[in-house]
């Protein structure tokens, strides 16, 4: 992928992370409480991209089609925000009516269930049929279960981090903590219903890092982002029920990227149950997949 798609697809992720952690508005940081005063989260989201460059139509088209629902529940009944490293969090994607796909993260195991079928019938998709029906033959509509112990043998060995359990849910606080921050500074212009605050990009990304260092962690080191951001937020009280944001960032000879990302938020008692008997990925298996599954994979990739 070009460089430049990779700017506004990263673009695309900062407004993703900063709508589904609830973007608090200036003087209303008490709306943090969306987020975290509840055992029970339920976000639902969309998410558009409009863009001239050709390198990115397969997002833009794939965008348009696909929904996604974002569920918290602490188990220990306790407030998500008072409850480390005890929360399951699933993100369900949907295509109409049909799931394309759940990811559900429980104490740093990871866990998804793909249905490849149905991925292969979402406009902009890039990979070949062949391929997803390949993939849905070997790991499609079942759950498979990436442990915690795998995924911080491979941050040690390729990442050089040392991951704890508590490395992820402690890190998703500290960037709760360092948005609701930034945007308690802002000046944000009350609108019916509720309040709208917009700014730079750039800034914003700067205000993050500085942040994320004085709450100890390293932010990811970036090229200065252009562009401009727009977020609002409807409220019930002091709580927030909804949430708009648009990134609008220029693109090289294609003009403006323009990024939109729509939620609505909810604190319904809905269980998110760890799935039983899923396929566990090992070292073992994962080898035994390199030699015996690559002549499989490679027939269909070609």
């Amino acid at each position: 992928m070009k460089r430049r798609s990779w700017q506004v697809v990263t673009l695309s992720a900062v407004a993703s992370v900063g709508l589904s952690a609830c973007s608090i508005p200036a003087a209303l940081s008490v709306a943090q409480k969306t987020y975290g005063a509840s055992p029970y989260l339920q976000v639902h989201f969309s998410a558009a991209l409009t863009s001239a460059d050709p390198a990115l139509a397969h997002y833009t088209a794939a965008l348009q089609h696909l929904t996604f629902d974002l569920n918290e529940q602490s188990l220990a009944g306790l407030p998500i925000k008072s409850s480390l490293n005890q929360v399951n969090q699933s993100l369900v994607v949907m295509h109409g009516a049909t799931r394309v796909a759940t990811i559900l993260e429980n104490k740093s195991n990871i866990y998804f269930n793909i249905n490849f079928t149905a991925l292969s019938q979402v406009p902009g998709m890039t990979s070949s049929t062949t391929t997803l029906a390949t993939l849905n033959l070997l790991l499609g509509e079942r759950w498979i279960e990436l442990p915690y112990s795998l995924v911080a043998q491979y941050a040690h060995t390729s990442l050089g981090l040392n991951l704890t359990r508590s490395t992820i849910p402690n890190a998703e606080n500290l960037l709760l903590s360092a948005l609701a921050n930034i945007m308690a500074r802002g000046t944000a212009t009350p609108v019916a219903g509720g309040y709208s605050e917009s700014g730079s990009v750039a800034k914003f990304l700067s205000s993050l890092s500085t942040e994320l260092k004085a709450l100890g962690l390293r932010p990811a080191s970036s090229t200065k982002a252009a562009g401009t951001y727009t977020v609002s937020v409807t409220m019930s009280g002091s709580v927030a029920t909804g949430a708009h944001l648009t990134v609008v960032t220029p693109v090289k000879k294609y003009g403006n990227a323009v990024v939109r990302v729509s939620a609505t938020f909810a604190h319904q008692a809905l269980a998110v149950r760890t799935p039983t008997s899923p396929l566990v990925i090992t070292p073992a298996f994962i080898k035994q997949l390199g030699s015996s599954g690559s002549s499989l994979l490679g027939g269909a990739l070609g």
